[in-house]
Protein backbone atom coordinates (compact mmCIF):
# COMPACT_ATOMS: atom_id res chain seq x y z
CA UNK A 1 0.00 0.00 0.00
CA UNK A 2 1.54 3.32 -0.49
CA UNK A 3 1.20 5.21 2.28
CA UNK A 4 -0.46 8.72 2.64
CA UNK A 5 0.96 11.99 1.55
CA UNK A 6 2.32 14.09 4.20
CA UNK A 7 1.40 17.50 4.67
CA UNK A 8 2.14 20.59 6.50
CA UNK A 9 0.11 19.86 10.18
CA UNK A 10 2.36 20.20 13.12
CA UNK A 11 1.66 19.28 17.45
CA UNK A 12 3.64 20.64 19.78
CA UNK A 13 4.79 17.77 22.03
CA UNK A 14 3.41 18.26 25.72
CA UNK A 15 6.19 19.64 28.12
CA UNK A 16 6.74 16.08 29.87
CA UNK A 17 8.71 15.01 27.08
CA UNK A 18 9.45 17.41 25.30
CA UNK A 19 12.81 18.98 26.28
CA UNK A 20 14.16 15.12 25.91
CA UNK A 21 12.76 14.54 22.46
CA UNK A 22 13.68 18.14 21.46
CA UNK A 23 17.66 16.96 22.96
CA UNK A 24 17.33 14.32 20.81
CA UNK A 25 15.96 15.37 17.34
CA UNK A 26 18.28 18.38 17.43
CA UNK A 27 21.54 16.03 18.13
CA UNK A 28 20.41 13.79 15.40
CA UNK A 29 19.36 16.26 13.09
CA UNK A 30 23.05 18.55 13.96
CA UNK A 31 25.00 15.35 13.13
CA UNK A 32 22.97 14.65 9.54
CA UNK A 33 23.87 18.09 8.53
CA UNK A 34 27.43 17.75 9.27
CA UNK A 35 27.48 14.63 7.18
CA UNK A 36 26.27 16.73 4.86
CA UNK A 37 28.42 19.55 4.67
CA UNK A 38 30.62 18.20 2.00
CA UNK A 39 27.13 17.42 -0.23
CA UNK A 40 25.05 20.54 0.22
CA UNK A 41 21.54 19.98 -1.03
CA UNK A 42 21.77 16.38 -1.37
CA UNK A 43 19.30 13.97 1.35
CA UNK A 44 21.64 11.68 3.56
CA UNK A 45 20.55 8.67 5.67
CA UNK A 46 22.55 7.88 9.29
CA UNK A 47 22.48 5.04 11.32
CA UNK A 48 22.20 6.23 15.07
CA UNK A 49 22.97 2.71 16.25
CA UNK A 50 22.25 1.95 19.99
CA UNK A 51 23.54 4.63 21.75
CA UNK A 52 20.26 7.30 22.00
CA UNK A 53 16.80 6.91 23.08
CA UNK A 54 14.66 5.84 21.04
CA UNK A 55 11.50 8.64 19.83
CA UNK A 56 8.47 7.71 22.52
CA UNK A 57 5.95 7.26 20.75
CA UNK A 58 3.59 5.95 23.62
CA UNK A 59 3.56 9.68 24.77
CA UNK A 60 3.05 11.37 21.69
CA UNK A 61 -0.46 9.50 21.07
CA UNK A 62 -1.14 9.47 24.50
CA UNK A 63 -0.65 13.35 24.68
CA UNK A 64 -3.02 13.38 21.09
CA UNK A 65 -5.70 11.48 22.73
CA UNK A 66 -5.81 13.82 25.95
CA UNK A 67 -6.09 16.86 23.66
CA UNK A 68 -9.12 15.35 21.71
CA UNK A 69 -10.57 14.64 25.55
CA UNK A 70 -9.61 17.91 26.90
CA UNK A 71 -11.06 20.05 24.00
CA UNK A 72 -14.03 17.53 23.43
CA UNK A 73 -13.78 17.65 19.86
CA UNK A 74 -16.16 15.93 17.70
CA UNK A 75 -14.95 12.66 16.50
CA UNK A 76 -16.01 10.72 13.44
CA UNK A 77 -15.52 7.30 12.23
CA UNK A 78 -15.58 5.61 8.97
CA UNK A 79 -15.48 2.03 8.55
CA UNK A 80 -15.10 0.68 5.03
CA UNK A 81 -15.28 -2.85 4.73
CA UNK A 82 -16.18 -4.69 0.96
CA UNK A 83 -16.05 -1.42 -0.86
CA UNK A 84 -19.03 0.42 2.08
CA UNK A 85 -17.86 3.06 4.14
CA UNK A 86 -20.30 3.49 7.58
CA UNK A 87 -19.79 6.62 9.06
CA UNK A 88 -20.87 7.65 12.86
CA UNK A 89 -19.70 9.92 15.33
CA UNK A 90 -18.05 8.59 18.58
CA UNK A 91 -17.07 9.54 21.84
CA UNK A 92 -13.81 10.91 23.17
CA UNK A 93 -13.15 8.02 25.53
CA UNK A 94 -14.06 5.95 22.38
CA UNK A 95 -11.33 7.51 20.13
CA UNK A 96 -8.83 6.56 23.12
CA UNK A 97 -9.78 3.13 23.03
CA UNK A 98 -9.64 2.66 19.45
CA UNK A 99 -6.44 4.42 19.10
CA UNK A 100 -4.78 1.28 21.97
CA UNK A 101 -3.45 0.01 18.91
CA UNK A 102 -1.32 3.35 18.95
CA UNK A 103 -0.45 3.45 22.61
CA UNK A 104 1.12 0.18 22.51
CA UNK A 105 3.98 1.07 19.86
CA UNK A 106 6.56 1.96 22.67
CA UNK A 107 10.28 0.73 21.56
CA UNK A 108 12.05 2.77 23.93
CA UNK A 109 12.47 -0.28 26.33
CA UNK A 110 16.16 -1.71 26.89
CA UNK A 111 14.45 -5.33 25.83
CA UNK A 112 12.80 -4.45 22.85
CA UNK A 113 15.49 -1.71 21.56
CA UNK A 114 18.04 -4.49 21.13
CA UNK A 115 15.85 -5.90 18.73
CA UNK A 116 15.28 -2.53 16.77
CA UNK A 117 17.47 -0.60 14.03
CA UNK A 118 17.06 3.00 13.98
CA UNK A 119 18.09 5.36 10.93
CA UNK A 120 17.69 9.21 10.36
CA UNK A 121 17.09 10.43 6.93
CA UNK A 122 16.98 14.63 6.95
CA UNK A 123 15.60 16.04 4.12
CA UNK A 124 17.07 19.57 3.39
CA UNK A 125 14.85 20.59 0.70
CA UNK A 126 11.47 20.29 3.27
CA UNK A 127 13.74 20.74 6.68
CA UNK A 128 12.59 17.45 8.23
CA UNK A 129 13.90 14.30 9.83
CA UNK A 130 12.58 10.93 9.46
CA UNK A 131 13.23 8.42 11.91
CA UNK A 132 12.78 4.91 10.69
CA UNK A 133 12.70 1.76 12.89
CA UNK A 134 12.76 -1.53 11.59
CA UNK A 135 13.70 -5.14 12.92
CA UNK A 136 14.51 -8.50 11.25
CA UNK A 137 12.81 -10.26 13.55
CA UNK A 138 9.20 -11.78 12.21
CA UNK A 139 7.89 -12.56 15.79
CA UNK A 140 7.56 -8.73 17.30
CA UNK A 141 4.44 -7.02 16.63
CA UNK A 142 6.18 -3.57 15.32
CA UNK A 143 7.82 -4.77 12.00
CA UNK A 144 8.74 -0.89 10.84
CA UNK A 145 7.87 2.68 11.69
CA UNK A 146 8.62 5.89 10.40
CA UNK A 147 8.26 9.32 12.33
CA UNK A 148 8.32 12.25 10.33
CA UNK A 149 9.40 15.80 12.82
CA UNK A 150 10.46 18.93 11.71
CA UNK A 151 13.21 20.00 14.15
CA UNK A 152 13.77 23.63 15.29
CA UNK A 153 16.79 24.60 17.70
CA UNK A 154 14.20 27.60 19.06
CA UNK A 155 10.83 26.70 19.45
CA UNK A 156 9.32 22.79 19.93
CA UNK A 157 10.15 19.99 17.65
CA UNK A 158 6.88 19.20 15.49
CA UNK A 159 6.00 16.17 14.82
CA UNK A 160 4.05 15.83 11.49
CA UNK A 161 3.25 12.23 11.05
CA UNK A 162 3.78 8.55 12.24
CA UNK A 163 3.28 5.79 9.95
CA UNK A 164 3.59 2.17 11.62
CA UNK A 165 3.34 -1.45 10.35
CA UNK A 166 2.22 -4.13 12.85
CA UNK A 167 1.72 -7.50 12.29
CA UNK A 168 -0.31 -9.70 14.84
CA UNK A 169 -1.50 -13.88 14.70
CA UNK A 170 -4.19 -15.03 16.51
CA UNK A 171 -4.57 -19.00 15.95
CA UNK A 172 -3.81 -19.45 12.28
CA UNK A 173 -4.92 -15.85 11.37
CA UNK A 174 -2.20 -13.08 10.58
CA UNK A 175 -3.53 -9.73 10.90
CA UNK A 176 -1.06 -7.06 9.34
CA UNK A 177 -1.97 -3.54 10.54
CA UNK A 178 -0.58 -0.52 8.80
CA UNK A 179 -1.45 2.67 10.28
CA UNK A 180 -0.90 6.07 9.78
CA UNK A 181 -1.53 9.18 12.78
CA UNK A 182 -1.88 12.72 10.88
CA UNK A 183 -0.79 15.37 13.64
CA UNK A 184 -3.86 16.87 15.20
CA UNK A 185 -6.26 15.50 12.45
CA UNK A 186 -6.72 11.88 11.89
CA UNK A 187 -5.70 8.61 12.26
CA UNK A 188 -6.04 5.26 9.82
CA UNK A 189 -5.84 1.60 10.34
CA UNK A 190 -6.16 -0.99 7.28
CA UNK A 191 -5.80 -4.04 8.52
CA UNK A 192 -5.31 -7.44 6.38
CA UNK A 193 -6.73 -10.54 7.97
CA UNK A 194 -5.52 -13.26 6.56
CA UNK A 195 -5.87 -17.74 7.30
CA UNK A 196 -3.88 -19.83 5.01
CA UNK A 197 -3.84 -19.50 1.73
CA UNK A 198 -8.11 -17.94 1.34
CA UNK A 199 -7.73 -14.21 0.29
CA UNK A 200 -7.38 -11.64 2.89
CA UNK A 201 -10.25 -9.66 4.44
CA UNK A 202 -9.34 -6.06 4.31
CA UNK A 203 -10.76 -3.37 6.59
CA UNK A 204 -10.44 0.39 7.26
CA UNK A 205 -10.97 2.16 9.67
CA UNK A 206 -10.14 6.25 10.02
CA UNK A 207 -10.91 8.21 12.64
CA UNK A 208 -11.28 12.13 12.16
CA UNK A 209 -11.19 14.73 15.01
CA UNK A 210 -10.23 17.67 12.74
CA UNK A 211 -13.11 19.61 11.20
Amino acid sequence: MEKPLLKTAVFCLPNSIHLGMKNYVAIAFIILLLACNNESNKNKTEDTGGDVSFFPTASFFAGQVKLVDSLQLPVLKFVTSNGRTDTTQISTREMGIMATDFLQTDLSGPELRKSYKEESFADQSISSVTLTYSTKNKDLPIQRMDVLINPNPVMNDKVRSIYIEKLEKHGDTSVLKKMYWKTDKHFLVISSAKVDNDPPVITQIRVQWDQ
